[in-house]
């Protein structure tokens, strides 16, 4: 087990001193015995180990919620072990992990390491992989609370980090997995999407790790991936009115705005003039 011994500016601060100020940052009342997931993510944030390629929050809180199962947080002696699996789970250096954490200082919203990483992380949002869940869990929902996704938010999420490809996996497949997890509950917690997630990597023999990172980097719910204009040569010829012929030409004016009533219908002429004569206004009253 790490100990408190001597430290020195190489070497950082004593691990299990910085575990105890990490676990107590933003909750005065804590006495620093354990640790949450997300000052677990603020620690590796800060110590510039989640990078957003090769690591990132979804190693994080995979690895931390299988340790945890359903603790909100963990001990020091569980964080050891959950540094030990986390080297596995990602091919990291154990001891690399450990002296990074040392020499990341004590935790601070002013540290210049975080400012140095959020400006580096184009590819992340700066939210955690269990708070992009709680962002998608209620999306389309004022009345939800962010712990239970639904299947369509998790499609929704998938499509979007662009996991379902329509091809290597489908909504289907998804439907599949999704419904072994979730039994007869429309919505999964975090823990159980993560197995969910588990489940549909080995369904397609794919790695897990890399549906984290897409997830992880594809942004908050918005609009992407609607349906956009198709152009091309067929739908220009279609859609120039100058083309047009017959009783569809008259239903535009010469600009192509569509003349609404006046096109589709024959207006009745209120101007005195026989229907067919081409001079009408030009009558001189001075005669």
């Amino acid at each position: 087990m790490e100990g408190r011994g001597n430290s020195n500016m190489k070497t950082g601060q004593p691990l299990e001193l910085l575990f105890e100020q990490f676990a107590k940052f933003g909750d005065t009342h804590k006495t620093g015995d354990s640790i949450t997931l997300k000052n677990v993510d603020k620690w590796f944030r800060q110590a510039l180990i989640i990078n957003c390629k090769s690591f990132t929050s979804a190693d994080i809180s995979v690895t931390f919620s299988k340790l945890a199962k359903n603790k909100k947080s963990i001990n020091y002696v569980d964080f050891l072990n959950f540094i030990d699996s986390l080297s596995d789970y990602t091919k990291a250096n154990a001891d690399d992990i450990k002296s990074k954490l040392r020499r990341s200082g004590a935790p601070s919203a002013n540290n210049p390491t975080v400012v140095y990483y959020m400006n580096m992380a184009t590819s992340d949002d700066g939210h955690s992989f269990e708070e992009e869940f709680k962002l998608f869990a209620k999306f389309g929902d004022a009345k939800s609370t962010g712990e239970g996704i639904t299947l369509s938010n998790s499609d929704k999420w998938l499509k979007q980090a662009k996991v379902i490809d329509g091809k290597k996996i489908t909504t289907t497949d998804t439907a599949i997995r999704f419904k072994e997890v979730s039994k007869t509950k429309k919505t999964i917690s975090f823990s159980e999407f993560l197995i969910f997630l588990e489940k549909l990597a080995k369904m397609k023999k794919m790695e897990q790790s890399e549906f984290h990172k897409k997830l992880q980097s594809c942004g908050p719910p918005g609009l992407a991936g609607t349906t956009s204009v198709v152009k091309s040569a067929t739908v220009g010829r279609l859609t120039d009115t100058t083309k047009y012929t017959g009783s569809s030409k008259q239903r535009f004016d010469e600009t192509g705005k569509g003349r609404g009533k006046a096109g589709r219908e024959e207006m009745p002429n209120k101007t005195g003039y026989v229907s067919g004569y081409q001079d009408a206004g030009t009558y001189d009253h001075t005669h």
